[in-house]
Order: structure tokens, then C-alpha cells, then sequence
């Protein structure tokens, strides 16, 4: 899946993160699934491959 979403969070490799509600609303509408794979970036020049852990309601957890 070619998603990008921009994150104001500390990220690292290895770590689970929960999306803020801007980006994981946008994930919802994008319809990912556990599984799937997004780019996340931090606006300072780097991007992080992700894979979705889980989807919820109002919730996108992911694995950096």
C-alpha cells in the first residue's frame, strides 16, 4: 500500500506506536489492515517503514 502519514511522535525501529487521531483517521478511510504496510515520516527528512498491528474505532497501532 502506498500510504505516507506524517507523525510529530519519537520514532524509533522497533517500537509500537499508536497513530495520532489525524493519521489514523486517515488510515481508517484508506481502509489498511493488520498486515499492511505504511510509511511513516517525521518531517526531519526521515521515513519509517511500518506494518499495521491493529485497527480499532478511533485507533491504528503500528510496528516501526
Amino acid at each position: 500500500m502506498n500510504l505516507r502519514l506524517f507523525v510529530s511522535l519519537p520514532l524509533c525501529e522497533g517500537s509500537d506506536v499508536s497513530l495520532p487521531a489525524g493519521p489514523a483517521r486517515h488510515a481508517q478511510v484508506r481502509r489498511v489492515q493488520p498486515g499492511d504496510t505504511v510509511l511513516l515520516f517525521d518531517g526531519r527528512g526521515q521515513d519509517w517503514p511500518a506494518t499495521v498491528l491493529a485497527v480499532g474505532r478511533s485507533e491504528v497501532s503500528v510496528r516501526i
